[in-house]
């Protein structure tokens, strides 16, 4: 898989290369010819993110998803377990005000809707 720099608008509808292994997901990330190596760092904290629901989210992909704006960090997420929220959903929340102009990266398999996001934004 290679690094997957996604504005806002088109986060949900893309997808990366992440392959669901009986719960379990094999997950390869690396950085494109070309590319700041900071993209790399970025899909490796979403890996990192990922990881920690290792076990939990089966029939789900484990997710990870990190927001930057400016170079910097500005929210986190991964999908924790299944029937909760979507890591994008989790990153956007502690991202807040600050996700306008900012880059999101992320490694899953699930494409989440406009209208799924809107609604589970919804405090």
């Amino acid at each position: 898989m290679q690094a997957q720099r996604l504005s806002l608008p088109r986060l949900f509808k893309s997808l990366t290369g992440v392959r669901n292994h009986g719960g379990l997901v094999g997950v390869r990330c690396g950085v494109a010819q070309g590319e700041d190596r900071n993209d790399g760092f970025y899909m490796r904290r979403c890996v990192e993110l990922a990881r920690k629901a290792i076990g939990c989210t089966s029939p789900n992909p484990m997710v990870g998803c990190v927001i930057v704006k400016d170079g910097k960090v500005v929210g986190e997420g991964f999908h924790p377990k299944a029937g909760q929220p979507h890591a994008e959903v989790f990153a956007l929340r502690d991202a807040g005000d600050l996700t306008e102009n900012a880059t999101a990266y992320g490694a899953w398999s699930h494409v989440i809707t406009m209208g799924e996001l809107h609604h589970a934004l919804k405090p």
